[in-house]
């Protein structure tokens, strides 16, 4: 198999793998001294954590992406990783009715979970919606219909969704948030 992007004099068959947040030790280079830097992005992202057909292997908490730079046949290790503290799940009681729940999941699986994962599960690169402090006020309104955060990325949905729709879509989100919390205890605070 041919590796795009290096010359052709440079292309090799086989290419190292190595886990960037637990790995720190010199990658052995397979087909030895290369004259070139090999630079990469590490981490979980890109567009596949946003698919719905893709479910995350890891945590968005193992999630650390950052830049790696190698020197083919250089000696250094990689640095490690910086520490990150993990999420805390406080969600609000859930109080919704099922049908209200059941509205909200079909709604957020059309208007959210392309972006904020399926089921209200994130892959790491946008938020995930469980851990919202907005779940708990009406800032949520504002995010979700009114666009207060555009500029960030998350566009308002009040041409598509009405102020009943949006707290459906909530109440569905807390549900799956104190779901996810009586499933993983240790996610509490």
């Amino acid at each position: 198999m041919a590796v795009r992007g290096f010359p052709r004099e440079h292309r090799r068959e086989n290419l190292v793998c190595i886990d960037a947040k637990r790995d720190h030790r010199r990658p052995h280079l397979l087909h030895g001294e290369w004259r070139t830097i090999h630079r990469d992005l590490v981490g979980w992202g890109g567009s596949c954590p946003c698919s719905r057909r893709s479910r995350p292997t890891i945590s968005a908490d193992d999630n650390v992406p950052r830049m790696l730079a190698f020197k083919l046949g250089g000696k250094a290790s990689l640095p490690s990783a910086p520490e990150v503290k993990p999420q805390v799940l406080t969600p609000p009681r859930a109080t919704a009715s099922l049908a209200t729940v059941k509205k909200g999941e079909e709604l957020y699986q059309r208007y959210c979970g392309g972006c904020h994962g399926d089921v209200a599960v994130s892959g790491g690169v946008l938020p995930d919606l469980r851990y919202s402090g907005a779940l708990a006020n009406q800032h949520w309104l504002r995010i979700v219909r009114d666009g207060v955060l555009g500029l960030y990325g998350m566009v308002g949905f009040s041409k598509e969704l009405s102020r009943q729709d949006a707290e459906a879509i909530r109440a569905y989100v807390i549900f799956r948030a104190n779901q996810s919390l009586a499933e993983n205890p240790e996610t509490r605070k």
